[in-house]
């Protein structure tokens, strides 16, 4: 089943608003708005309130009370009414890049990003040194998807105050998300050892070391924040994720349940309890949870798609189907969707439908590469790219929480200064670009839709051994995916009827429902060769077959990711 942790914390100024309801007028005066603003810093929000709306009765244009009211707004996620309040507040004192980076907040949290970043913009141009200003203005980047333009905010908050924690601690984030791994610890490292007892930043720091598959020091990382915040439930959630990966199931349930315990409407708490139930087998308690899951958000993507595939095991994959079109009504060209539903259609014998989102003949695209500049012949660029993998400090053997068996994989390749590594990304970069065109010239594919306007490249290495394989999977994180074969065994596409080693699109992982087999089900047979590339839609259910031999079977795996 689906599981998910919450996503990391980027430091940001944040604040909120609300239009004040009309009344009779009372004389308010400078004691009202400090008491109003003594109640909002020491938490006490509902008595600020009061105070505020008794002052804007009195003075509808007070831009101090607007701008508090609308702070306090904010803060209780009640962002398009922020963005009313501060925005009237500053037509009456314009001047103040402070709270310009309060309206830039309001818009983000309303979701309006680029006005967001446009605002961030304007307050940098009255005050070049506002920290917060540049540091919101990078998040809003992000979320645009320029995630190369928002570190550059970071980088440049950390040139004018060096140590700054929140431009540390989002610097290292971007820096995860791009694929350095190594800065990114390094960066979240040294937030650490200025802020040691911030309980977000071990947080973060747990996120950043989950996703690099150090599930050890991330489980030590989500329990110091637990330590230093018992009230973090998110931090529990997290935890939660770790302990399924490590396939410690009851710890996991554990950690779920007490998220839950500190807040209970975390609906990401109940599908991911979910999914840890299902691992138990209790199947009851998961379909349970998942429907406390749907009832708290039921736009649940996670609780939806775990739905689905519980109803997929009860054997009602109809009523699985109409599940997970739900899902992509709400998410478009969602990975987990659309390979369980060509799945789920196939086991309601409606193989007409499930081919047109398996349409292997048009969907896989196999070419062999040009030879990339620098390089004499493919020979050459292939023993490059075996010596930098075999060499790669990320290089880990049955990495935990993946689909290898008996093999290695790396982490993000296209980082650092190896000399390979630009020819490598102008390979996949051309690679993915003719691969969107021609999806893109199928009329009524359902691919065709899910394009990304923009996007970026992942990739990491697969060494397997022999007997080694992968497992079924897809790939969540991308659009389009692929692999490139740079060393292969003699006995990969030769033994086993031709089958060792080759790379199989179409069952998928999931139970098998009622003892019914999937060997009948739509399927697609990629024979590897050195210097081949294989590209195919994310979500399409692919595994390796296992092969015996002294050698390394070495290829390059790839996502596009939409940003």
């Amino acid at each position: 089943m689906a599981k998910r942790g919450n996503r990391t914390k980027r430091s940001r100024s944040t604040g909120g608003p609300r239009r004040a309801p009309t009344g009779s007028a009372k004389p308010a005066g400078g004691n009202d708005l400090a008491a109003a603003t003594a109640h909002h810093r020491a938490g006490r929000l509902n008595e600020a309130g009061a105070l505020y709306v008794e002052i804007l009765n009195a003075d509808p244009d007070n831009a101090d009370a607007l701008h508090g009211f609308g702070m306090l707004h904010l803060q209780v996620g009640r962002a398009a009414e922020a963005v009313e309040l501060i925005g009237e507040a500053l037509q009456h004192r314009s001047a103040d890049p402070s709270r310009l980076v309060d309206f830039g907040s309001a818009l983000l949290a309303a979701g309006r990003l680029q006005e967001a970043a446009e605002t961030y913009r304007q307050a940098l141009e009255s005050n070049p040194a506002n920290h917060a200003a540049r540091l919101s203005l990078g998040n809003a980047l992000h979320e645009l998807g320029l995630p190369e333009e928002a570190m550059r905010c970071y980088s440049e908050v950390l040139e004018m105050a060096p140590g700054h924690i929140g431009a540390l601690t989002n610097l290292g984030l971007m820096q995860q998300k791009l694929g350095d791994h190594a800065a990114a610890r390094a960066t979240i490292g040294e937030a650490l050892k200025r802020a040691p007892r911030n309980p977000e930043l071990q947080f973060n720091a747990g996120t950043v070391l989950q996703a690099q598959g150090r599930v050890d020091e991330a489980e030590a990382a989500y329990k110091a924040a637990i330590t230093l915040a018992p009230g973090m439930a998110s931090a529990y959630v997290n935890l939660g994720t770790t302990c399924l990966e490590a396939e410690r199931y009851a710890d996991a349930v554990s950690a779920y349940q007490r998220a839950i315990d500190v807040e209970p409407r975390i609906a990401m708490a109940h599908a991911n309890l979910a999914a840890a139930y299902h691992r138990l087998g209790d199947y009851p308690a998961a379909a349970a949870a998942n429907e406390h899951a749907v009832a708290l958000e039921p736009e649940n993507i996670v609780a939806l798609t775990n739905l689905g595939q519980t109803l997929q095991e009860d054997d009602r994959p109809d009523d699985a189907v109409e599940v997970y079109k739900r899902v992509l009504t709400i998410a478009p060209g969602d990975v987990s969707a659309l390979a369980n539903m060509a799945i789920a259609l196939q086991e309601a014998g409606r193989r007409k439908e499930a081919a047109r989102i398996y349409d292997f003949r048009a969907l896989v695209r196999l070419r062999t590469i040009d030879v990339p500049k620098g390089y004499d012949d493919l020979r050459a660029f292939n023993t490059a790219l075996r010596d930098y993998i075999l060499g790669h400090p990320t290089l880990i053997w049955d990495r935990p929480a993946k689909s290898t068996t008996l093999g290695s994989q790396t982490l993000e390749l296209l980082t650092g200064d190896h000399p390979v590594v630009p020819a490598l990304r102008q390979v996949l970069q051309g690679a993915v670009e003719d691969f969107v065109a021609h999806c893109a010239a199928r009329q009524g594919s359902t691919y065709r839709g899910i394009v990304p306007e923009s996007w970026r490249l992942a990739s990491w290495a697969v060494v397997l051994k022999s007997g080694g394989h992968q497992s079924p999977h897809t790939h969540p994180a991308g659009f389009a995916s692929g692999v490139y074969y740079l060393s292969l065994p003699g006995a990969v596409g030769r033994d086993d009827g031709g089958k060792a080693g080759c790379l199989r699109f179409g069952p998928s992982n999931m139970d098998i429902v009622g003892n019914r087999s999937q060997g009948g089900f739509l399927s697609e047979l990629a024979v590897p060769a050195e210097g081949l590339m294989v590209l195919f839609p994310s979500y399409f259910w692919h595994h390796t077959i296992p092969f015996k031999s002294d050698e390394y079977r070495i290829c390059i795996a790839f996502d596009a990711v939409p940003n």
